[in-house]
C-alpha cells in the first residue's frame, strides 16, 4: 500500500503491484492472489478477508491487513 485519500467521506486505497503500477481499491473489491475482500480502508492500512487453502483440499478464510509502506 502507498497510500489512501479520502473524497465524499469514503477511504481509497492505493495498492502498487509488482510492476510499479498503482491501482486504486475501495471497499467491497477484491485483490491479490486469494481474492481478499477489501472489508475496510483507513489512513494507514487496508484490511481484508481472503481465501486460503487449508492444505487438506479444503478452504479457510484468512483475515490480514496491507500496512503502508514505510519509504
Amino acid at each position: 500500500m502507498v497510500g489512501t485519500y479520502l473524497q465524499n467521506d469514503n477511504y481509497w486505497g492505493l495498492i502498487e503491484d509488482p510492476e510499479g503500477v498503482i491501482h486504486r481499491v475501495s471497499l467491497n473489491e477484491y485483490m491479490g492472489q486469494n481474492y481478499g475482500e477489501i472489508l475496510e480502508i483507513n489512513e494507514d492500512q487496508i484490511d481484508v478477508s481472503e481465501w486460503v487453502s487449508d492444505g487438506l483440499g479444503g478452504w479457510t478464510i484468512r483475515e490480514a491487513s496491507i500496512a503502508l509502506r514505510e519509504e
